[in-house]
C-alpha cells in the first residue's frame, strides 16, 4: 500500500480505501456510502469526481474482489485512476461525467475485471462533497442478482445476436425494469431519459414509430400480454413495424424473446432486440422483381408443367386463353374464349367459400383479378370441388403481364388436393354425430380471433340424458346424439357451424348475418323447441332438455378466450334455472 492509505472504517465491514492522503471521509460522503449501501446492498463502492476521466478516490475491498483485483495499487495502476477504463467499452458512450450526473434509480453497467472479462453489474448512485466542497459521484455495484441466469442470458442473447439490432435489453417485467446491452445511434438518449421500461416504450413511440405501427407496437409490448403469451409458445414474438431515425423511414422487426422465470414458473424477464430488416427487405424485393423480369413467357410454362396436371394462359385484355394438360387427355379446347372457359367451369365446380352463391366465373372474371391481384407480388387463391364432391383442387392466380399499373395477363394453374381434404375431413369430424370436434372449434375460434370476425357463440348441454343411457344403454345413448345432431344442424344454414366438444356437450357458431343479443335469444328459443321436443328411436319416446348460453365476440368481449368462457357459465346458469324450474 505504497501509494494509497487505507481506512479500516468498518461500514457494514467493509474496508474504504482512500486514493490521496489530503481528503477523508467526511459526514457528507459517509451518508452517501450509507446510502447506496442500503439501496443495492452491494458487494462494492467505488467513488470519484466529475472529471472528464471521472477519476477515482475511493473504493472498497468488496469492489476490487468483484473485478478480481488482489492489490490495490495493482487496480488504480491499471486503470490509471480513471472510471471510464473500468467501464467496458460499449458502455463508455453513456457512462460520461454529464449522464452520470443526471443519473437516478438502479441501471446495469458492464465493468472489465483484471483477467479482460465483462462482469454486469447493477449500480446505484448518490453525491457528496469532499472537505474542499468538490462534488462526489458515490456508486454501489452488486453482481449477485444476475448470476443466477447470467449464462443462459449470454447464451440466448449470443444466438440472436445479429448486426442489424439497433438494440438488444433485457426487461424485468414484474418489476418494469430495463438492462441495456447494447444501443446504437440515436436510441441511446431515450435509453439514458428513461427510468422504466414503460417509459423507454412509450419514448419510442412517440418518437420513432409510424402512426400506422404504433397500435401494434404497443400491444407486443404490453408486459401483461408478453407474460402471456410467452408461457404458451415456445419460440419468439415478433413484430415488424415501420419508423423514422435519423429523417429516414425504416422497416424494424421487434422481437421479443423468454429469459427466464420466477419461483412460481411465471415469465419474470424477456430479451428485448430490435433489427433494422430494411436493406434485406429491398433487397428480397429487387430480387423478385428482377426474377419476373427475365422469365420468358415459354421458361415459365415449361418449369410449371413440371409442377402442376393443369393450367391455363389468360389474357384478360382480348379475353382469349391457351390450356395445357399434361396428361395428354385435354379435358378443355386448347384455346378459345375466356368466358365461356369460366362459364363450363362454373357449371361443374362448386366455390368452397363461406360467402353464399359465389360462381367460378365471378372469381375468375378480369373485373375480380384486377380487383384483388394489385401487385406483382400479389398471389390469389381459393378451394373448389366437382358438384358431387367426389374431387377437391385449389385454384391459384398469378399475374404474368402488365400495361403500366393495369393487369392483362394472369396465369390459372388448378391442382389436386382430395387427400388432403380427406384427412382434415376426418382429423375434424365427431365419428358419431358427423358434427365439428372439439379440435376444429379451437381452430374456427382462433382463426376469427386473428381476423377479428364478428360471430355469436353457443353452448349447450343436454339435461336428462344420463338415464337415458342408463335405462336403454349407451347404445340408445349414441343414438339420441346422432338425432339431436340432426335437428341442431336443422337450427342453423350451411354457412354456420355445428360442433359435439364432448359427451352431451355440443357448440354453434354463427358468423353472418345481424348478430346481436336480440337474435341469439331467438336462437336460444329455436334451439331448446327443436331439442326438447320428444324423440321417438326404436320405438321408445325418449326426452332430454337443453341448457344453452351464449357470447358475441367482439361485441361481449375482445379475448376469443372469454367469449368461451362466457358462453360456457351463462350455460351453467341457465342449467341452474332449469333444476330450479323443475
Amino acid at each position: 500500500m505504497s501509494e494509497h492509505r487505507c481506512m479500516l472504517n468498518k461500514m457494514n465491514k467493509i474496508e474504504i480505501y482512500v486514493a490521496n492522503e489530503d481528503t477523508d471521509i467526511n459526514p457528507s460522503v459517509q451518508e452517501a456510502i450509507e446510502y447506496v449501501l442500503k439501496q443495492n446492498d452491494p458487494v462494492g463502492t467505488v467513488a470519484g469526481y466529475y472529471d472528464e476521466k471521472l477519476t477515482i478516490w475511493s473504493v472498497s475491498n468488496y469492489f476490487l474482489q468483484l473485478l478480481r483485483w488482489d492489490d490495490l495499487d495493482e487496480f488504480m495502476k491499471a486503470s490509471d485512476g480513471s472510471m471510464l477504463s473500468v467501464v467496458c467499452n460499449e458502455q463508455k458512450h453513456i457512462f460520461s461525467p454529464e449522464r452520470l450526473h443526471d443519473l437516478q434509480g438502479s441501471h446495469i453497467l458492464y465493468l472489465t475485471d483484471s483477467k479482460g472479462l465483462s462482469i454486469p453489474v447493477r449500480i446505484m448512485k448518490a453525491d457528496a462533497r469532499d472537505n474542499k466542497g468538490r462534488p462526489i459521484w458515490v456508486l454501489s455495484a452488486r453482481s449477485d442478482h444476475f448470476a443466477r441466469n447470467q449464462e443462459a442470458r449470454e447464451a440466448a442473447f449470443h444466438r440472436a445476436f445479429t448486426d442489424m439490432n439497433l438494440c438488444e435489453y433485457y426487461v424485468d417485467l414484474q418489476e418494469n425494469t430495463f438492462e441495456s446491452m447494447k444501443v446504437k445511434g440515436s436510441l441511446q438518449e431515450i435509453f439514458s431519459k428513461s427510468r422504466t421500461w414503460d417509459e423507454l416504450i412509450q419514448m419510442f413511440l412517440d418518437n420513432y414509430v409510424c402512426p400506422e405501427s404504433k397500435e401494434a407496437v404497443a400491444q407486443i409490448y404490453n408486459r401483461e400480454y408478453i407474460m402471456k403469451e410467452l408461457r404458451k409458445i415456445t419460440g419468439e414474438l415478433s413484430q415488424e413495424c415501420k419508423a423514422v431515425f435519423d429523417g429516414e423511414q425504416r422497416i424494424i422487426r421487434n422481437v421479443v424473446m423468454e429469459g427466464d422465470t420466477d419461483e412460481n414458473g411465471e415469465v419474470r424477464h424477456a430479451m428485448i432486440f430490435l433489427r433494422d430488416v430494411t436493406d434485406s427487405k429491398n433487397a428480397e424485393k429487387e430480387r423478385r422483381a428482377m426474377l419476373k423480369q427475365n422469365i420468358a413467357m415459354d421458361q415459365l410454362i415449361q418449369g410449371v408443367t413440371r409442377l402442376v396436371e393443369r393450367f391455363a394462359v389468360c389474357d384478360l385484355d382480348s379475353g382469349i386463353y391457351e390450356y395445357y394438360e399434361m396428361n395428354n387427355e385435354s379435358y378443355y379446347n386448347p384455346t378459345g374464349d375466356y368466358r365461356e372457359l369460366l362459364q363450363s367451369m362454373s357449371g361443374e365446380y362448386v366455390v368452397l367459400t363461406e360467402k353464399i352463391n359465389t360462381q367460378m366465373d365471378d372469381l375468375l372474371s378480369p373485373e375480380h383479378l384486377r380487383k384483388v391481384i394489385m401487385s406483382e407480388d400479389d398471389l390469389y387463391t381459393f378451394e373448389y370441388c366437382t358438384l358431387d364432391r367426389s374431387s377437391y383442387k385449389v385454384m391459384s392466380v398469378i399475374p404474368v403481364e402488365w400495361k403500366g399499373s393495369i393487369l392483362s395477363k394472369v396465369m390459372l394453374i388448378a391442382q389436386d388436393i382430395g387427400q388432403k381434404h380427406e384427412l382434415e375431413k376426418l382429423a375434424n369430424t365427431d365419428a358419431l354425430t358427423g358434427l365439428y370436434n372439439e379440435r376444429y372449434l379451437s381452430e374456427r375460434l382462433k382463426r376469427n380471433g386473428k381476423l377479428h370476425k364478428k360471430f355469436a357463440m353457443f353452448y349447450l348441454d343436454l339435461d336428462r340424458f344420463k338415464p337415458v343411457n342408463d335405462t336403454y344403454g349407451h347404445d340408445m345413448g349414441d343414438k339420441l346424439l346422432k338425432a339431436v345432431s340432426q335437428r341442431l344442424r336443422k337450427c342453423i344454414r350451411n354457412t354456420d357451424y355445428a360442433f359435439r366438444i364432448g359427451g352431451d356437450e355440443f357448440s354453434l357458431i354463427i358468423e353472418e348475418g345481424n348478430i346481436n343479443d336480440e337474435f341469439c335469444e331467438m336462437m336460444v328459443r329455436r334451439i331448446k323447441n327443436a331439442i326438447d321436443a320428444p324423440f321417438v328411436i326404436e320405438g321408445h319416446m325418449l326426452y332430454v332438455d337443453t341448457s344453452c348460453g351464449y357470447a358475441i365476440y367482439p361485441e361481449h368481449s375482445s379475448e376469443i378466450g372469454d367469449i368461451r368462457i362466457m358462453a360456457d357459465h351463462r350455460m351453467y346458469r341457465d342449467k341452474t334455472q332449469n333444476r330450479k324450474k323443475g
